[in-house]
């Protein structure tokens, strides 16, 4: 068996753990398509309040893991068209998607908690179509109804997408496979511990933010040490922003939460809000951990327990070829 090195770390992001190119590109057609139909019939349905639908999430960052099971989409919905309540908000859009002929075999629409759920023969995932109030602010902002809590914020997904395409453009794939990995530690530290919290946006958010400030993107277990250690290091108590979109002076001051993680398209949203002192500590007990994992593996001589150093980290043994 070869020690665990860079290509093979790669390897394992590539095959098994990030979902493969040719099915973010399906997905990302799908959804063009959607965004199609529903132009058509609002061409031939004068007054019709769904205007355009966009991807947002991992699998329009292109940094969605396999296990994928949910596609995210924001509905463009006409804010004087639509009910303010929440509680009549998703029936209302479960109907004006059920006029429209999406082009899907036998469809099927589900009134969710904050979103509406389309399924079809011809999807191999769960779409989750979220609305978004639009008004005439341009680069796709609008208010969008959060699908995991229901909360509203003015944010634009169309700008979510250009950030992480211009830090891929920038960095290169590596990057999105750093995310990637990262993400499916996150997510098995959660099955570990169902407390453990750190949410896919803002891993694309913190990745962004090291790349801009010099972290190694080129060897994987150098740019994963490197996500760890600033983790441990600043206590998740460092003020994560950018200019790209909005200027620092138009920015809240600092020291409005304990954790500030701010969106890009609109720096008033903070994904930090939810952490408590607590949320704040699990992530930096199990953050400590994995670094103290990455840091041994390489320093081991035996590639077996390297390569157990690092299945601790990503899972990668599950699909480590001898």
């Amino acid at each position: 068996m070869n020690p665990p090195n860079h290509a093979q770390l790669r390897r394992h992001a590539h095959e098994q753990v990030g979902l493969a190119t040719a099915a973010i590109e399906r997905h990302r057609h799908l959804a063009r398509s959607l965004g199609v139909q529903l132009s058509n019939h609002r061409a031939t349905a004068p007054g019709f309040p769904l205007a355009d639908l966009h991807l947002m999430g991992s699998v329009a960052s292109g940094t969605a893991l396999a296990s994928l099971t949910t596609i995210d989409l924001a509905v463009y919905v006409n804010a004087g068209e639509a009910p303010s309540s929440d509680r009549s908000l998703m029936p209302w859009l479960k109907d004006q998607l059920d006029s429209v002929d999406l082009g899907l075999n036998n469809p099927t629409l589900q009134v969710d908690e904050h979103a509406v759920l389309l399924e079809a023969e011809d999807t191999d995932a769960v779409l989750r179509l979220s609305p978004l109030f639009y008004g005439r602010n341009a680069n796709g902002y609008g208010i969008l109804v959060l699908p995991d809590s229901g909360r509203r914020i003015l944010t634009s997904v169309i700008r979510h997408a250009a950030y992480l395409e211009d830090h891929v453009d920038r960095f290169g794939q590596d990057l999105l496979s750093l995310i990637q990995l990262t993400k499916h530690w996150a997510a098995l530290q959660h099955l570990e511990n169902p407390e453990f919290c750190l949410p896919s946006f803002m891993i694309d958010l913190l990745w962004c933010h090291l790349a801009d400030h010099g972290a190694p993107v080129s060897d994987y277990q150098s740019g994963l040490e490197a996500f760890f250690a600033w983790l441990v290091r600043t206590e998740l108590q460092h003020r994560v922003t950018t200019s790209t979109f909005i200027g620092l002076d138009r920015q809240p001051s600092v020291g409005g939460s304990l954790v500030e993680v701010l969106d890009p398209a609109n720096p008033a949203n903070n994904l930090g809000a939810m952490f408590s002192d607590d949320d704040r500590s699990v992530v930096l007990e199990h953050a400590s951990l994995t670094l103290d994992a990455l840091c041994e593996a390489r320093f081991i001589d035996d590639p077996v327990d390297e390569l157990g150093c690092l299945d601790e980290v990503v899972g990668i043994a599950s699909g480590w070829a001898a």
